[in-house]
Parts: C-alpha cells; structure tokens; sequence
C-alpha cells in the first residue's frame, strides 16, 4: 500500500491521526534524551527514600515529552534482608495516550538484576537510571544510581537534523575529566618522578603480597589501599580456624563463590578474595571442595576439600575382583568375597536373598510411633529391600493401624496404613550404611486396639563387589 502526507482537505476528504504524525517525526528523529544541556532528566538522590529527575525533552518512536521542572519520585522501602535494582523509565503509553516517568520495582535477590523494559505495540519504555538499593537502606544513594541515559540500547540521545549534539559542553565535560585525571599524574610524577614512580610500583606490589591477617577467626581485619570497587581482588593468610563459621573481611561478608555460606579458613594456609559491588560483599576464589574423609578414599591416593589439599586415602586396595550370582548367598553370608574385598553395593538379581529376620510379631497400642522391631546391618551397606506384614488389632475399619520404616531412629520409610485384622505385605528399597539399624515404628488410631508387625526382614535389593577391604 501507498502512503503519502500532509496535503489539504478538501470537502473533508484529508484526514489524519496523530500515529500519521508519529510516524513522519519517527522518520528523522530518534528515540532518546535530549544531550543539550547534559543533565536533560538526569536522575539525583533527594534524601531520604526519594529521587528528582530533572527537567527534559526527549522523544518516543516520533511522539514528543516534555518535563518542564524538577519532577519528585518515591522509591518503596528497602527489603531487610535481599537487595533489589529499580530501574527509573520514561513510559509511551498508547492506551492512556501519554508519556510519563514510572519505577519499575526489581525482584528482591541476593545478586539482583533490574527489570526488562517494555516494547510492544501499546507500551514503549525508554530507561533512564538503574538504583540499587541494598537490603536494611533508609534512604537512596547516589553512588548507587546508575545513568543509562547514553546507553544506545537502553534509552540514547535525540540527534539528527532537527537538533544536534552541543559538542561544546560535550567537550567541556571531556576537558574536566582530563584535567582531574592529569592533575592526579602531575602530583604523581612532580619532584622525583623516578622516585614516585618507584613508591607507586611498590603500592601496587603490596597490594599483591598475602598479608597475615588480623583481627580474630571470624572477624578478619586486612589492610585494603584500593579503593574498594567491583572485582579487586585480595590476598591473605589466615591466622587462625574459622571452622566454617560466617567470617566477616573488615565488616563485609565472606561467601563461597555464588553463594551465601562462609568458605572453612585453615591458619596458616594463604586466600584470595574478591570484591562484589552489587552484593556488598567478598567471594573467595573458586578453590577446592567436598566432604570426603580418608577412609573412602584408596591407600596412595590424594584428595582436596576446602578444609585442607592433598590428603591421601587409606582404604587397601586388593584389586579387581569377580563375583557370580552362584556366589551371592555365600557373599553375604560371609560378608567378604574370594578376593578380600567388602561388598558395598548390590545388583538387582531374580527373587529375594534373606540378610536380615525379625519375624516375631510386634505390636503396640500407642497413638505414638513406637518402635517394636530392630535389625542391625553388621556386614551390608548400599541398596536393600524391607517387608513387613502389618495388620490392625480389630475387625472394624474404623481403627486404622499405622507402619513406618526408620533407619537408627529417624523416619526413611514411607507411612503404611491398615484397617482391619487381614495382614497387608509392605515392601520399599532403601539406602543404607554398614552397622545401621533398621527399625519398623507402629501406632494405632486407637489406644484400645493394637497396631501388629510381623514378617520383619531384610532382603538384598541390588549386587555387585568392590576390590576394597
């Protein structure tokens, strides 16, 4: 289709919308702020939990906004406990024909992110500041306001042929930041150049050097000369255990990497650390972790967890070993194979080979769990099958009888349930250790009548051999 404008009515027959508008402007005139002067709707901090934005032009996909004064925001209070980044837009809202200043409100997090901007065919949102507002903040800091008004992406600068960019103050802004800069260069070399550029190497060499630290195990003093900004990292050696424990570095938080747990600190052993901006908050360098121990390691070879490096495994090592189905019963019976080695692990096989019995009938009249069968595991560890029968102490179905596999008193098991004196077989697969107890806890609905248990035992639920003793 053929589109052409603007031309005189005649009899009416000439009639145009402001989208027609629009979309002539659109044509030569980004979207964005206007750069002349630079603080066209600049985002300040106004005390408190409020923010001015400055008066500005800008323009929206051919529509034109004005603030003509200093327009007052509030921000919502801060979280106590997660931080969160509000993002200050400037709003093309077509349903309600208007342009206004909003706050989209960021999602509370421990690493926070600010909100997408809207663009469809009815919102259109230019951003203008980013605020982070850390948890427990009374009030917004400017330092925590970031502009995002020369961001091409996020929001941009008008220019084209109706009004250019005023390189004189862009200029003049550029001269400020050269001259503070060469001021700073001037003081640095002034005098004996050698001599400070020397004093400078040796700043940045110390800054580098792994201090021992002071303070106490949990609240570690360090001598920081850097001004602290986003990733400047940190070297020291602990003077003394923190045992995992959350630790502070000159009051600020120290965390695992991407977490929120404090790193286990060893004295003696030497740490790099990082500054994170945005959570306020230092991360130890990614380093070695696990919970691991020596006996579940091989004899000869080494290991690292956070708590300490190169520590060596102490199981013996027997070598390979083979087992067939024909040996199984034998195996656990005996508890080792032909070659010495502990069975740790059982592989699925045809039918149930018996490990463990407590067949007596069991039973108890608390409306409680109570425990009324016990069978310890003195040679198998890993994967095992539990049946029981369990049975109420009357005929009616009212009274309900209730069953629950535990493993060293604490529940694993997943809650049976029986109405009636017709014994019902339960069979579950659980994970356990060598030497673990493994118990059946009843109760009844009602202390009148009794919850039974009988047919207690233990099977294996899975086979196959280690080559360790």
């Amino acid at each position: 289709m053929q589109k052409s404008s603007f031309f005189n009515s005649i009899n009416g027959d000439r009639k145009y919308n402001a989208s027609d508008y629009a979309a002539y402007f659109g044509s030569f005139i980004g979207n964005g702020v206007y750069p002349n002067p630079g603080n066209n709707l600049a985002v300040t901090a106004s005390g408190g939990m409020n923010i001015s934005v400055a008066a500005g032009k800008a323009w929206i996909n051919g529509y034109y906004y004005e603030n003509t004064g200093t327009f007052n925001m509030s921000i919502d209070p801060a979280d106590g406990v997660l931080k969160r980044i509000d993002r200050i837009v400037l709003r093309l809202d077509h349903l309600n024909r208007q342009i206004a200043l909003s706050v989209l409100k960021g999602t509370p997090a421990s690493t926070p992110t600010a909100s997408l901007l809207t663009r469809t065919s009815d919102i259109y949102e230019l951003g203008i500041a980013d605020i982070l507002i850390n948890n427990g903040d009374t009030g917004v800091n400017q330092a925590h306001i970031t502009d995002l008004r020369f961001n091409a992406t996020l929001c941009g600068t008008v220019s084209g042929v109706v009004e250019q960019i005023d390189t004189t103050g862009l200029f003049a802004q550029y001269d400020s930041a050269f001259n503070d800069w060469f001021k700073q260069a001037q003081n640095t070399l002034s005098g004996d150049v050698a001599g400070n550029i020397l004093n400078q190497i040796n700043t940045h060499k110390s800054e580098s050097i792994y201090q021992l630290a002071g303070g106490t195990a949990t609240a570690i003093t360090l001598t920081i000369r850097e001004t602290l900004e986003n990733g400047v990292p940190i070297n020291f050696i602990a003077s003394a255990n923190n045992s995992g424990a959350d630790t502070t570095i000159n009051g600020k938080p120290l965390y695992k990497p991407n977490a929120t747990i404090a790193p286990t600190l060893t004295a003696g052993r030497a740490y790099t650390v990082w500054y994170n901006l945005t959570s306020s908050c230092f991360f130890i360098k990614a380093s070695a972790t696990g919970t691991t121990t020596s006996g579940k390691v091989l004899a000869g070879e080494t290991y690292s967890t956070e708590v300490d490096t190169d520590q060596v495994g102490t199981i013996t090592n027997n070598g390979a070993v083979t087992i067939t189905p024909s040996l199984v019963e034998q195996v656990i019976a005996e508890g080792y194979h032909n070659g010495g080695g502990k069975v740790e692990a059982i592989k699925l096989i045809a039918g149930d080979i018996l490990i463990g019995d407590n067949s007596n009938t069991g039973s108890t009249t608390s409306t409680a769990y109570t425990k009324v069968r016990e069978i310890t595991t003195s040679l198998l560890g890993g994967t095992i099958r539990v049946k029981f029968n369990l049975s109420s102490g009357s005929s009616s179905g009212s009274i309900t009888a209730y069953g629950r596999i535990y493993v060293n008193g604490v529940a694993v098991g997943i809650e049976r349930t029986v109405n009636g004196l017709t014994p019902i077989t339960f069979t579950e697969d659980i994970s356990i250790y060598v030497g673990d107890k493994i118990q059946i806890y009843t109760k009844s609905s009602n202390s009148s009548y009794g919850s039974n248990v009988s047919g207690f035992k233990l099977y294996i639920a899975t086979v196959s051999c280690s080559n360790t003793l």
